[in-house]
């Protein structure tokens, strides 16, 4: 669940997503679109600003890590990232290589006025990979603090809070019970929603599928 401004007061969200029925865990992240920079290759992301310690209980990343760990996105001399597989392919990377996020957020700052965009190195902490090309070419994750520092230099607010429940079937009803408990300042999301896209994709696959095999037959 989201709002379409920070959320500086996401810690009462979560002690109110924790109190329903199914809601297991709660963590929240920061979500904006960048360029990823190595060497002279470069390519759009969605970086994710998450916690280490927290996120893994809502979003099973561990099995999905090629290499690293979630663990070393902090501590070293630079901040850690982690890259989807195509992504760290596109960009020729191995762990402990410098990456650069490019953010074009400045261009469109008239307070700053000199156009230029804020960008900062980081350190390649792991690969991970989820078959999915849409992650694994995109999506690329900081931790919380970093994405703080820096986008917009929001002390601590985040875009939203993420959930994990019991009952995946539950998901729609714990959506609705918590849009109306937190009123339209915010949206609430089911993974269904939130995947619009990619059962939509699923969806014209299948029936492709079945013509083929109609006219095969």
């Amino acid at each position: 669940l989201h709002d379409a401004l920070p959320i500086s007061d996401y810690r009462d969200v979560e002690k109110k997503a924790l109190a329903q029925k199914h809601v297991v865990a709660a963590a929240p992240f920061i979500l904006y679109e960048a360029m990823l920079a190595a060497g002279r290759s470069m390519s759009g992301s969605e970086i994710k600003g998450i916690d280490p310690a927290r996120t893994p209980e809502v979003i099973a990343l561990g099995p999905s890590m090629v290499a690293g760990r979630i663990e070393d996105l902090t501590g070293g001399p630079l901040p850690g990232i982690l890259v989807g597989q195509r992504l760290a392919e596109k960009l020729k990377l191995k762990l402990g290589d410098s990456v650069r996020i490019v953010s074009p957020k400045a261009i469109l700052d008239l307070e700053r006025g000199d156009g230029t965009p804020d960008t900062r190195a980081f350190r390649l902490a792991g690969i991970f990979y989820t078959g999915f090309d849409e992650y694994d070419g995109r999506l690329a994750y900081v931790s919380l603090r970093e994405a703080q520092r820096f986008y917009g230099g929001k002390d601590d607010a985040v875009t939203g809070v993420e959930l994990r429940l019991d009952d995946l079937d539950a998901a729609h009803d714990v959506a609705a019970r918590l849009q109306a408990e937190l009123g339209d300042d915010y949206q609430v999301f089911d993974w269904e929603k939130l995947n619009h896209n990619l059962f939509a994709a699923l969806r014209t696959q299948k029936v492709a599928i079945v013509v083929i095999l109609v006219v095969i037959i």
